[in-house]
């Protein structure tokens, strides 16, 4: 009965307005009813019955077919109703047939079983039981909803309900409450439960020689609590005094405490290519999500760390980095990694929450052709990308056959990279300008200078520029790092 109830009442939502007047005659029947048996029933009593009787009345709906079919069932329940509930059926069989004869239909023996069932539920009650209660609130059917919830949960009719639309009068109120108190007039006592402070006078008026106790602030929550101490015959003091200590008034302020998601790139030629990495990044994805693209200074990332700001500020799910940086406990990704499209797993985990499985293969297939080497020199330098390139190749070949070596692909990638923005810095005449001393590094590292030198000659010629110290130790830098990261990966992969 329960299941068909709240069906009835929260997922058919269909405006008809035969069932409306059929709703109003079942409404005005209950009202009699009520009157003339002292019945309690719940205010969407008529509002389900009066959907029951319209779905069944029609020949083709799944409840008519349903019927049809379990007639022996039904009829059995009816019989064992009749036996077990003597009372409660005749009052639902009398009512029912009133209302078939009213609307010209059949009897209809499923709206006996259910009005029998909630007749028996809400006119139940307890023996020895000295207080009743009611809820009295403003609003179409708010005391009524609370008085539901609270007698289901506490599985007994403890509460009946008047809901007072806004602009109904309090001395309209004050006469359903004499009525309500005529009826249950062999109670010691009724507690009565109301929402707003106009409504505690109305007792000074009432007809009654019971003991009435009126509580103010009305919620689902201090009505479970009252209709316990009820049930449990506790006395209408005490419980005035435990429901007014239980429910005062607190508060709890939730503040926006979830760090808003980001991925921060960051790199070792300048924030202009970071931010122009993020912008690759954020068009190979399939649509927008909820992860903010953040850019930070390569120089000040490798002071601070995992300590910077940005890790305090963001929650940091991805981390596009070059390799020589490294970040204890940070999801990250190299740009070499992405380019030659190996070591991936850090990207799905970063979109895992964003980005379904098709999705994640389309954002994969994407970022293969935005970050091609070819792609991404067209997008992040000035130059030509195709004559660059064809220059930094041969010019980096030549590098290996000089260290007598060959460049892991990773490596290689990293290095076509640096030294295209290298020639770009040379060219656009914004070159590194290192405050170290180098007299150490050229003491040092003569061999590799010359190796250089020699190299880059001819990409050098065709640009019309000369590479400093300072170019170059940074080139050394990133290989050493790099041939140092390779080396600890191979023994690790040894061990």
């Amino acid at each position: 009965m329960r299941k068909y109830y709240d069906m009835i009442v929260f997922e058919q939502k269909e405006e008809n307005p035969r069932i409306s007047s059929i709703e109003n005659i079942i409404q005005t029947l209950i009202d009699q009813a009520k009157d003339n048996a002292r019945l309690t029933l719940p205010l969407n009593c008529s509002f389900v019955l009066a959907r029951m009787i319209d779905s069944l009345h029609q020949m083709k709906t799944s409840a008519s077919v349903w019927e049809s079919e379990q007639r022996d069932s039904i009829q059995s329940c009816l019989n064992s109703l009749k036996q077990e509930l003597p009372q409660a059926f005749s009052l639902a069989d009398e009512l029912i047939s009133r209302l078939c004869t009213t609307l010209e239909i059949k009897t209809q023996p499923l709206n006996v079983i259910f009005l029998t069932l909630n007749i028996c539920f809400y006119n139940q009650q307890e023996k020895g039981r000295q207080l009743c209660g009611i809820i009295i609130s403003h609003g179409y059917s708010t005391a009524s909803s609370i008085a539901d919830a609270a007698n289901q949960l506490l599985q007994s009719q403890v509460f009946d309900a008047i809901d007072m639309p806004l602009d109904t009068e309090v001395a309209a109120i004050e006469k359903q409450l004499d009525r309500f108190l005529q009826m249950h007039s062999y109670y010691q006592g009724m507690l009565v439960l109301v929402d707003m402070g106009s409504l505690e006078a109305m007792a000074q008026h009432l007809n009654s020689k019971m003991d009435i106790g009126i509580i103010n602030n009305i919620s689902t929550g201090l009505a479970l609590d009252v209709g316990n101490r009820i049930k449990q015959n506790e006395e209408m003091e005490a419980i005035l005094i435990a429901a007014c200590q239980s429910h005062q008034c607190h508060y709890r302020l939730l503040r926006q405490t979830e760090k808003p998601k980001a991925i921060i790139f960051t790199n070792d030629i300048s924030i202009r290519v970071s931010g122009k990495l993020a912008e690759l990044f954020r068009s190979s994805l399939p649509r927008p999500v909820n992860i903010k693209f953040i850019e930070v200074e390569y120089s000040r990332l490798k002071t601070t760390l995992e300590n910077d700001d940005c890790f305090q500020q963001y929650h940091v799910v991805l981390l596009i980095k070059p390799l020589g940086l490294k970040l204890d406990g940070v999801n990250s990704v190299t740009l070499e990694d992405i380019v030659g499209f190996r070591n991936l797993q850090p990207l799905s985990e970063a979109f895992q929450d964003e980005l379904n499985e098709e999705e994640l293969d389309q954002f994969h297939q994407q970022l293969l052709k935005n970050f091609s080497l070819q792609s991404l020199m067209e997008n992040l330098t000035i130059l030509n990308p195709a004559h660059l390139l064809d220059s930094v190749y041969e010019a980096v070949s030549e590098l290996q056959r000089q260290r007598h070596c060959r460049f892991q692909s990773r490596t290689l990638v990293g290095i076509y990279i640096h030294v295209s923005f290298l020639i770009e810095r040379l060219v656009t005449r914004t070159a590194i300008e290192s405050q170290a001393d180098l007299t150490r590094f050229q003491k040092e590292h003569q061999d590799f200078i010359d190796q250089v030198h020699i190299s880059f000659q001819r990409i050098l010629k065709s640009y019309n520029v000369t590479v400093p110290i300072d170019e170059i130790s940074y080139l050394y830098d990133y290989i050493a790092n790099d041939e140092a990261f390779n080396k600890k990966e191979l023994e690790g992969e040894a061990e």
